[in-house]
């Protein structure tokens, strides 16, 4: 049985340097640092083993303002037998722009952060009006 963990904190990508004959000069491994502050989340399995817990398969990585990301991730990992709550918004906001005429926001009116540029319903739009 496995499940689900996810952690808050900085994620280093891994680097390989070589020379002009493709010899491995230097290498540096991919890690993740628990950090309350850190910019990512991550989010995995762990399995129960006789001695304890350890990490099953490869996490995932997000950007920690990517909600929508990461929390899609976490439930397909717990994958709960009954459906969930939370409404398709993609697919809403996606069939209610590409039915209108107006490629605007739908919510923008209404919407109190105003950071249009961060925000996936505006790359929902996007990702509608680029096809």
């Amino acid at each position: 049985m496995s499940a689900l963990f996810m952690a808050v904190g900085t994620c280093t990508l891994g680097q390989r340097e070589v020379d002009k004959d493709g010899n491995v000069v230097k290498e540096t491994q991919a890690k993740f640092e628990p950090d309350p502050k850190g910019g990512c989340v991550i989010v995995g399995r762990i399995k129960f083993t006789d001695d304890g817990m350890e990490q099953d398969g490869p996490a995932d990585v997000f950007g920690d303002w990517d909600a929508g990301g990461y929390l899609r991730k976490a439930l397909e990992v717990i994958k709960p037998s009954r459906r969930h709550n939370l409404p398709d918004f993609e697919r809403i906001v996606k069939g209610m722009v590409a039915e209108s005429s107006d490629k605007d926001c739908p919510f923008f009116e209404h919407c109190s952060s105003m950071f249009c540029r961060d925000c996936v319903v505006n790359q929902w739009i996007e990702e509608v009006t680029d096809e």
